[in-house]
């Protein structure tokens, strides 16, 4: 099965769960120094398409590598938690 297609599935049986405009998934190895946008289902959002490729310097990902831990929360509580990240102002902007 072709990547593509599990993320499709993983994004359509999320959306019946939990109602978003936009779902991304983003590929930080432990080693590198460059966050790849493996695949998005939804809502444009310049700069995040798939295949490009960000700096984790200064964004809520390095952090998360750095603690090691995951993040699952609204984008009001992660723009309260994370206001120092400048790169969380785009993602997490209800309506965008």
């Amino acid at each position: 099965m072709n990547i593509d297609e599990v993320y499709k599935q993983f994004a359509g049986e999320v959306k019946e769960l939990i109602p978003f405009d936009r779902i991304a998934v983003n590929v930080l190895g432990p080693e590198e120094d460059a966050i790849t946008v493996a695949y998005v289902f939804g809502e444009d959002i310049g700069g995040r398409k798939k295949g490009e490729v960000i700096s984790p310097a200064g964004t809520i990902m390095q952090e998360l590598r750095r603690t090691r831990s995951g993040l699952c929360s609204s984008a009001q509580e992660i723009r309260r938690k994370f206001r120092r990240f400048s790169s969380c102002s785009t993602p997490c902007s209800p309506g965008f």
